[in-house]
């Protein structure tokens, strides 16, 4: 399983795509200061594991070797 981590997530459309392209993922972490786009993306996506609103908040550290792709 791809495990996805997004920066400046909007809606989810990295999400999306994958779901489309039917690649079996899991959102480890996405990161959205926008309270309208998050809860699009909510609406649209499975939620992820945690979900950041400010990127200035977010500690990777504790993600090194955790995610594949980070978007």
């Amino acid at each position: 399983m791809l495990k996805v981590a997004t920066l400046f997530s909007g809606i989810g459309t990295p999400e999306q795509s994958l779901k489309h392209l039917q690649v079996e993922h899991e959102t480890v972490f996405a990161c959205e200061i926008d309270k309208y786009a998050r809860t699009t993306y909510l609406a649209n996506n499975e939620t992820p594991n945690t979900f950041y609103e400010d990127v200035k908040k977010l500690d990777a550290t504790k993600y090194l070797n955790k995610i594949d792709v980070l978007i």
